[in-house]
């Protein structure tokens, strides 16, 4: 029996977590669906993921909503930025694109990678505001977004793996059994990655001063 204590401790650990994720991933997804609240929703659930990481959350609830309640504006309105940005990006790739399919040369091709390598760029920073929302909660909007490009560049191996992540999320969707773990916890699952990978980065940056 007291062999056995650990393991069902363990057990009741794991499940706990599950039950959080899950709940998490519900919360997310309903504060998404307005869509504009895209990153606000994911900045809640990844700053509310990081606490429960660092065991310091107040309480499951309340952790989420006091998070998304704080500069919920600012969030909404530096989301609907960084949408637009990659949205014109990824629009002039697709007229780079028929350009090239028209009369293909140097010029064109030149453009069209140099819009996809900013539109990764943007990418990435969107992903690095995550942590960004998180330590620097008070940071205006510009500065959020330069600190990003810095974070970017200087942890460039750590981007690139971060750039992979949302395509693993993206797999799910493809049979039905993996769509069920999507709809349960995908989002909160791959917000959950991003706070352990970025928590190295999170350590290392808070403490900058940096101003707009």
């Amino acid at each position: 029996m007291f062999i056995e204590k650990p393991f069902f401790q363990k057990i009741n650990q794991i499940s706990d977590w599950i039950l959080r994720l899950v709940i998490i991933n519900t919360l997310v997804i309903i504060t998404i669906l307005p869509v504009i609240t895209l990153f606000l929703g994911l900045s809640t659930g990844y700053n509310t993921l990081r606490d429960l990481w660092k065991k310091q959350e107040k309480g499951l609830f309340r952790t989420y909503f006091n998070h998304l309640k704080h500069r919920t504006f600012y969030k909404i309105l530096l989301g609907i930025l960084i949408g637009m940005i990659i949205s014109i990006g990824y629009l002039n790739m697709t007229y780079y694109v028929d350009l090239i399919e028209d009369a293909p040369n140097l010029f064109y091709q030149a453009g069209y990678y140099i819009t996809l390598f900013f539109v990764v760029m943007m990418l990435a920073v969107s992903l690095y505001l995550l942590p960004i929302a998180y330590f620097k909660p008070d940071l205006g909007m510009k500065a959020s977004i330069k600190l990003s490009f810095y974070i970017a560049g200087k942890y460039i191996l750590r981007t690139m793996f971060m750039l992979l992540t949302p395509a693993v999320l993206l797999l799910l969707l493809l049979t039905s059994f993996t769509s069920m773990i999507f709809v349960l916890f995908g989002v909160s699952g791959w917000l959950m990655v991003m706070a352990i990978i970025t928590d190295r980065v999170v350590d290392d940056v808070k403490e900058m001063k940096f101003n707009d």
